[in-house]
């Protein structure tokens, strides 16, 4: 279990990194010779927006795992997969592609 918790945690840690990389431009932090305080810039909003989806996403995640259930924070119900025994930890994955499709794609 811990071994394929790390990988998992891991995992989820590269893919937000990837994310940030390709989604979001790094913000200037250069101050004019006028400005005494840095101005809040759209890009600082958009990541802090994003940490926080991902946060709530890694708490669904860890839920379903400790639940084990496929559940889902969806209002209309989602697709569960029928062989899910494929998986290492089906719950980990379900709630990992109901997390994406909600949170980065709609």
């Amino acid at each position: 279990m811990g071994a394929d918790h790390n990988k998992f945690s891991i995992t989820l840690a590269l893919f937000s990194l990837m994310f940030l990389a390709l989604y979001v431009s790094p913000t200037d932090q250069t101050l004019k010779e006028d400005d005494d305080v840095p101005k809040i810039k759209k890009a600082d909003i958009k990541l802090a927006r994003i940490e926080e989806q991902l946060a709530n996403a890694r708490s669904e995640i860890r839920n379903a795992i400790v639940k084990k259930s496929f559940t889902s924070s969806e209002k209309n119900g989602s697709y569960i997969p029928e062989r899910a025994a494929v998986y290492n930890n089906p719950f980990a994955f379900f709630q990992l592609s109901v997390c994406t499709r909600t949170s980065f794609f709609f």
